[in-house]
């Protein structure tokens, strides 16, 4: 009798400890139009599988949103009202070739769609990480508006690594592969040139750039800084860090700044289109650090190389 009355008092406490290490741990929640992340309860990001659109217009998926603050707030936005095709933690461009002729616009949401083939996720103990099959498709380059064939094969990978006391990495790793002859993806045709990984956030007032050396003050075009960027919230110290990894093709690439009304990009390829090769698919790689508090410098380009 004592016995069990003994192992009954460990027994007791283990059982409601499996549940809280449980919870703690990152897991994916599916949903009808895409994958949950959360971890400890708290929500970190969706990743969207499945067309929103906003009236029947703007129709798009393979995009991020919302991503989520350390204490759980959103941060990204969708479907701004200054620029509706924004949405979230996203990439994209303007200008997409294939066979010579011009097809839609990934950035616009313009004559363009991306099919999520297939998702899969692997959970570890330390991180988690999002695998997904993309077909970006758009009109037949011989002009046949009724369908949209696929032009490019994306696999994506995003992972989410356990959050650290003040701060979360997000990494993506994005592989491009042409279906089609002569591809091109490019920039806007402008002499800004913005297109690629971007990040369309909510910025509460007055907001601060700052990277390798020192502040950074957006212009109307493009500015050269170091690998990464961070962008502090001012007003509750929170923020998120944009980092362009060192093996991507053009590092450190440019950046385009903006204190409100719009996204935030590290520019590639720019406005003169890039070539995509069927024998030599190109990679792109960025990380994402989510902070509730600034961090030091050191800890930032430490956290730069991946």
């Amino acid at each position: 009798m004592y016995a069990s009355y003994h192992y009954l008092k460990i027994l007791v406490p283990v059982l409601f400890f499996i549940p809280w290490l449980c919870s703690a741990q990152l897991r994916v929640v599916p949903k009808n139009d895409g994958l949950l992340v959360k971890e400890a309860g708290t929500n970190v990001l969706f990743y969207v599988t499945k067309d929103r659109s906003l009236a029947g217009k703007n129709a798009r998926a393979h995009y991020i949103h919302p991503l989520f603050s350390m204490a759980g707030d959103t941060l990204t936005e969708d479907f701004p009202a200054d620029h509706v095709h924004q949405r979230g933690i996203f990439w994209a461009w303007h200008q997409l070739y294939a066979s010579g002729s011009r097809l839609g616009n990934s950035w616009l949401v313009k004559d363009f769609s991306w099919d999520v083939m297939s998702t899969q996720h692997e959970e570890y103990e330390d991180h988690i990480t999002l695998h997904s099959t993309v077909l970006w498709k758009s009109y037949d380059p011989g002009n046949d508006i009724k369908n949209k064939v696929a032009v490019l094969k994306e696999q994506c990978s995003i992972t989410l690594h356990k959050r650290e006391p003040m701060y979360r990495v997000i990494d993506f790793h994005l592989r491009f592969e042409p279906l089609l002859d002569s591809v091109f993806i490019g920039g806007s045709g402008d002499t800004k040139g913005y297109g690629g990984f971007s990040a369309r956030l909510k910025l509460p007032g007055k907001v601060k750039f700052v990277s390798t050396g020192g502040e950074v003050i957006p212009q109307t075009n493009s500015v050269q800084a170091g690998g990464w960027m961070d962008v502090q919230f001012s007003q509750n110290k929170e923020g998120i860090i944009l980092v362009d990894s060192p093996s991507n093709p053009g590092f450190p690439n440019p950046w385009i700044l903006r204190e409100k009304n719009s996204m935030q990009n590290i520019k590639y390829p720019g406005r003169t289109p890039l070539k995509l090769r069927k024998d030599n698919p190109l990679i792109l790689k960025y990380r994402l650090i989510v902070y509730q508090s600034p961090l030091e410098r050191e800890i930032i380009e430490k956290l730069q190389h991946f």
